[in-house]
């Protein structure tokens, strides 16, 4: 019998010892977290910082510089390719996307931005366009299909 409650004891003081470090690991892992979220606030507000001290007034720019300015925003966006599909308008930056895009209809390429770029439910989507649910979903993997053949005869 007393052999058994030394036991008992010996068993609680070594759950408390566990229970002890658990939680002493559990606070040096808050503390590390804590610190790095600090570290990223700090980088963050770096960051503003300086483009915020890169940035320029119109009044402190002459009609030189704003034509230099105004030549490079050509070239930036001379890698960029623009679908549009009624009110929708969607940059990409993929040539082969841009080609295969041009396969479907004006609907189905509004039906896959509204879904997929824009997040959007199926019915928001149906109700817009005035069609059914079922229309909706079969004009969409219709649209995924052709996309993904044409794709697959682009890149072979």
């Amino acid at each position: 019998m007393p052999q058994k409650k030394a036991m008992n004891i010996q068993n609680e003081i070594s759950r408390e010892e566990n229970n002890q470090h658990k939680q002493v690991v559990v606070e040096k892992f808050d503390s590390y977290i804590k610190k790095i979220i600090k570290n990223e606030i700090i980088d963050y507000k770096r960051k503003k910082a300086r483009l915020y001290s890169q940035e320029l007034s119109f009044d402190e720019v002459d009609s030189e510089q704003i034509a230099r300015i105004e030549g490079y925003s050509d070239d930036i966006y001379s890698n960029y390719y623009w679908i549009y599909a009624r009110e929708k308008k969607v940059c990409l930056t993929s040539q082969k996307l841009y080609e295969a895009l041009h396969v479907l209809t004006d609907l189905q390429i509004y039906i896959l931005i509204s879904l997929y770029i824009d997040d959007e439910t199926q019915n928001d989507v149906a109700t817009r366009l005035n069609i059914s649910r079922g229309s909706l979903r079969y004009q969409n993997e219709k649209a995924l299909n052709l996309l993904k053949e044409h794709l697959c005869i682009i890149e072979n």
